[in-house]
Formats: C-alpha cells, sequence, structure tokens
C-alpha cells in the first residue's frame, strides 16, 4: 500500500538483501483490495495491506498499527485549530483517496458527510498529501506519512490525537501454495524483526 512507514519492514528488506544479494525483489505499489486479489490469484508472493475483513486463503501477521488524522495546508482557514465534531466539517473541499481510501475511513466520512464535495482525487497518499499540501481541499493522510510536512508547518492536524482513526497493517501471504525459498526466508526475516520489536 502507499504510504507505508515501518522502520522494521524497511530493516527486514534491507538485511534480506545483505543475507542475499543475488535475489531481485520487486516491490508494486497498488490500493489495498487490489494487493489482497493480487496475492489470492498468486500474482505476488507477499503483500502489506490493510484488510477489514479475513480471508481464508490468507496468512495474516499483524506489522503496525496505522493512524490517519485530517490535515489542512497552510493557506486553510481551519490552520491551527482542532476539531471533535467531525460534522462542523461537512461544507469543506475534500481530497479523496479512491480505491486506496481504508474501509474504517471511508465509513467515517460517510458517517459525518465528509466529502461530498470532491476537489481531488489520487490513489497515492503521497499525490493525495500533495493535495492537501496544496490546499486543494482537506483530507485523511496516515499519521507517520504526514509528520514532515506538520513539522515544517505545511499541515495541520485538524482532529485531537484521541479520535485519530486507527486500523492494523498486516503483512500477508498465500497459506496455499507453498511459498519458494527466496519468498520463505524474507517472510521469516520480517517476522524476526516484527516480533524483536513487540518483544522490546
Amino acid at each position: 500500500v502507499s504510504g507505508l512507514i515501518s522502520p522494521e519492514f524497511d530493516e527486514a528488506i534491507a538485511s534480506f538483501h545483505r543475507r542475499n544479494p543475488d535475489i531481485h525483489i520487486e516491490i508494486r505499489v497498488s490500493p489495498w483490495r487490489q494487493v489482497l486479489d493480487a496475492l489470492e490469484q498468486g500474482e505476488v508472493e507477499i503483500g502489506v495491506s490493510y484488510d477489514s475483513a479475513v480471508r481464508g486463503g490468507l496468512m495474516y501477521e499483524p506489522l503496525l498499527v496505522e493512524r490517519q488524522q485530517l490535515y489542512c495546508a497552510r493557506s486553510s482557514p481551519h490552520y491551527g485549530h482542532r476539531y471533535s465534531r467531525l460534522t462542523d466539517l461537512r461544507a469543506e473541499h475534500f481530497v479523496l483517496t479512491g480505491d486506496d481510501e481504508i474501509e474504517l475511513i471511508t465509513n467515517l466520512r460517510r458517517r459525518n458527510g465528509l466529502g461530498t464535495k470532491v476537489s481531488g482525487l489520487a490513489e497515492d497518499i503521497n499525490e493525495a498529501q500533495r493535495l492537501v499540501r496544496l490546499g486543494v481541499g482537506i483530507g485523511f493522510l496516515p499519521v507517520p506519512a504526514a509528520e514532515e510536512d506538520v513539522a515544517k508547518g505545511r499541515l495541520w492536524p485538524m482532529l485531537y490525537a484521541d479520535i485519530e482513526p486507527a486500523y492494523d497493517i498486516y503483512l500477508l501471504a498465500r497459506t496455499d501454495p507453498a511459498r519458494d525459498t527466496a519468498t520463505q526466508l524474507f517472510w521469516d526475516e520480517v517476522f524476526r524483526r516484527v516480533r524483536a520489536m513487540r518483544e522490546a
């Protein structure tokens, strides 16, 4: 999925490459539903994604809990203000992430009437962040992805932290057929890193 920030996952890739320099690593970025479909159809070996349900043919290993926040640009009249009621923002122009929008966020938006005035659309989180930063509209973004823009004053988190929506991101693989050796080595490396982080 786009906009993923996980030091453990990054270190697993680096460590795997150091140990296995001749194995080719390919990364594809797709909306979360496409990641799940590609896994089920055998087009990819391992996926990192959100899932709102459980698919019987996939193995799920929790990788991280991701939070999202609603952001506005420095040029917005909302900059510097926090909101506890999303319904106060119904009239705002919105940047959506299309098929990459997490189902939890879609439901939250719809319940509160957000996104009825769509002024921007980008299925890649980085491009959605660009549109929000440029003042095209307000929009939900993963908190880690937006941290640098917040620190530099280019984005403002509009919600109080205790109402930020959160969800699990999983490392995923098919349960059958068995993974090839390279995939199993990578899977083991990520597991080792993630489990070590949990025990620390």
